[in-house]
């Protein structure tokens, strides 16, 4: 080892100076150092062996923009959704399997990690491996390791001892940096997607202590990025250089608001969901629109990916305000689906009605109804109820029209005759009253019966008159003929004495008087019955 007595009386001024830091410390736990809205930092206490005043000042200058709350136990997943950032410097105690899943997570979700740490002093000061050191139980998670030595640079170093950085490589972080330093760091080992932003010149070099994994001209880095899932880590090989001892030095107060700036960019997993509650939110406000005008199809699905979208920020981190929202969320489904369902069966029941099978739709626009009542659409439970009254009008209506076509039919039934037409004429009568009771109703199909059975009655009613007519020309006949066999008798009797022709007419047509007044012809009859002798008169007198 190169200059070790030297080495040995850095060291215990060194150390020396984190003493009387630690005796002057004072136990600070869960302080905020600015309103909510600033972007939030854990600053991990429990595992670190330096005190809340080392980064005082520095806190101090970033106070503008960040709080900072200090953790005094073990690091879980509910204490990391509150914050944007998590500082680990110089840790000691071991992290935990759970702590260990909880910072990956807060990584991938959006959080942001400052891991520093000085390789050499863990093994020097603990006497245990490297592979051991708790910077390194979190670092080869993503990559990057810090190593066990010191970084040297013999020609650019701060008051011939600490090495001063000036190879930046470009990146947000190092934007306007000239030169950064802070004691003497450990050189990092970087593998995966992390990238060094921070390296030794061509002439720095692995010394000292326990291991020199790099030589002259290998740059070695002290300082790496990486960008994992939703997350941002800054790994450091120092834990000091934003200290009270080192942040007033080079451009270390602006190597360090750089490095918060970056890490804070994406907001911590409480920023990621509290913009995914705000596009829940977002799209759970559409959904209520959708219900409230009752598309409550639509607003189903838009209230699933509300319903989604929470359940995506309480994955991030569980929290009331998704919880909240994806009760609500399910209470409107619930809602729609019973506004969706009613609506399907008030179609039913349209159709129902459509097709005339009105108790059916009764039947289906009472649960409609009742759907609708429940979630208060009142319209359509109105609409409901109007229907199921015209439903019951309309069988009211066709009831009638039935009892009055049984009517008719029973009166068509009583109603054959020979002579008498009264029977047919009432049934007629009914079935006329039925067929304009069946157009009200608008059945076709009943008013063409009744219209058949109207003609049936007409017909029979003809076939009656035209028996009776016969009748009446048949008695007619007879009495004509009884008229001239007593004239030829009395003829025969007084051949002396002819009778004469108007003697005749005179005595068939009171013989028809008198039958008129018996009541044995209508007048009808009777008149038929004159003109026809009048004629038989008139052709014998022709042959005369």
């Amino acid at each position: 080892m190169r200059n070790r007595p030297a080495l040995q009386k850095m060291k215990a001024k060194f150390l020396g100076i984190m003493i009387v830091l630690i005796l002057v410390q004072t136990t600070v736990t869960s302080d905020t150092y600015a309103q909510s809205e600033k972007t939030a930092i854990i600053y991990d206490s429990y595992h670190s062996w330096v005190g809340s005043h080392y980064y005082s000042q520095f806190f101090s200058a970033l106070s503008e923009s960040f709080s900072v709350k200090y953790s005094e136990g073990r690091i879980n997943e509910k204490e990391l959704s509150s914050c944007s950032i998590l500082m680990i410097s110089a840790p000691t105690k071991t992290f935990s399997t759970s702590e260990i899943s909880a910072i990956k997570k807060f990584i991938n979700e959006g959080g942001g990690l400052l891991l520093g740490g000085v390789g050499w002093f863990w093994v020097d000061e603990y006497q245990k491996p490297i592979e051991n050191f708790p910077f390194n139980q979190i670092g080869k998670e993503f990559g990057v390791m810090i190593n066990d030595d010191s970084v040297i640079d013999p020609t650019n170093k701060k008051s011939g001892k600490y090495p001063i950085f000036r190879n930046f490589a470009e990146h947000p972080v190092t934007e306007g940096l000239v030169e950064i330093c802070s004691g003497y760091p450990s050189s990092l080992s970087v593998t995966g997607n992390a990238h060094s932003i921070v390296m030794g010149d061509e002439d720095s070099y692995s010394g000292y202590y326990y291991s020199n994994p790099y030589q002259e001209g290998d740059c070695p880095p002290i300082v790496a990025a990486l960008e994992q899932g939703y997350g941002r880590i800054i790994f450091m090989g120092q834990d000091a250089f934003f200290s009270d001892v080192w942040i007033g030095s080079y451009d270390n107060l602006k190597f360090g608001i750089n490095t918060f700036n970056w890490l804070s960019e994406s907001g911590g997993p409480i920023r990621k969901y509290k913009l995914i509650n705000e596009q829940a939110q977002q799209k759970l406000s559409e959904a209520k629109s959708l219900y409230q005008n009752h598309h409550f199809s639509q607003a189903i699905s838009s209230f699933e990916e509300a319903t989604s979208l929470f359940e995506e920020s309480n994955k991030v981190y569980r929290n009331t305000e998704a919880d909240q929202g994806i009760q609500e969320a399910r209470q409107y489904i619930e809602k729609c689906s019973t506004g969706a369902e009613a609506e399907g069966i008030l179609d039913t029941a349209k159709g129902l009605y459509d097709k005339r099978e009105y108790e059916k739709a009764i039947e289906k626009f009472e649960n409609a109804q009742s759907l609708f009542q429940v979630i208060e659409y009142t319209k359509k439970a109105e609409e409901c109820i109007t229907m199921i009254e015209e439903s019951n009008e309309w069988i009211l209506l066709r009831e009638k029209a039935m009892q009055e076509l049984s009517d008719a039919e029973s009166a068509l039934k009583t109603a054959p005759s020979t002579y008498d037409p009264t029977g047919y004429e009432n049934a007629k009568a009914l079935f006329v009253k039925a067929k304009s009771t069946w157009e009200v109703y608008d059945d076709q199909e009943k008013v063409a019966l009744c219209q058949e059975k109207i003609e049936l009655c007409n017909d029979e009613i003809a076939v009656i008159e035209k028996n009776k007519l016969k009748v009446v020309i048949g008695v007619i006949v007879i009495i004509v003929g009884v008229v001239i066999v007593i004239v030829i008798i009395i003829v025969r009797k007084h051949k002396s004495r002819p009778v004469p022709e108007d003697l005749k007419l005179e005595q068939m047509t009171k013989n028809l008087d008198e039958m008129v007044e018996k009541g044995l012809i209508t007048e009808k009859e009777y008149n038929l019955a004159k003109k026809e002798i009048q004629e038989q008169s008139k052709k014998k007198r022709r042959r005369q």
